[in-house]
């Protein structure tokens, strides 16, 4: 599958402040993106940005009139991981997932 990568930023020195600043354009980003099923992958810093962007997205998505705009699954193929969020995000067609890498010596 042929890569494109995208980056955005806006110059806002404050976290918090720049997370809610992209939301939107994040949104139209990925929905312009991910059109026919194309995969689109969103970078965050933390697993709780992870956790609000993905909250975002459906939010935008069905404020669009579309809840399950990514939805790329079958309901019973969903995990119920994570916490409370996770599962209704995944059944929206968004998730988010953090994983620590271990050291040799762990």
């Amino acid at each position: 599958m042929p890569l494109e990568i995208h980056i955005q930023a806006l110059d806002i020195a404050n976290l918090e402040a720049r997370m809610q600043a992209m939301a939107r354009p994040a949104y139209s980003a990925v929905a312009g993106r991910a059109r026919g099923g194309r995969p689109a992958i969103l970078f965050v810093p933390t697993r709780k940005h992870a956790r609000l962007t993905a909250l975002d997205l459906l939010t935008y998505a069905a404020a669009d009139g579309q809840p399950r705009r990514f939805l790329q699954a079958r309901r019973p193929a969903l995990p119920p991981l994570g916490t409370a969020d996770f599962p209704q995000a995944c059944s929206e067609g968004g998730g988010s997932e953090s994983r620590r890498a271990r050291s040799p010596a762990s």
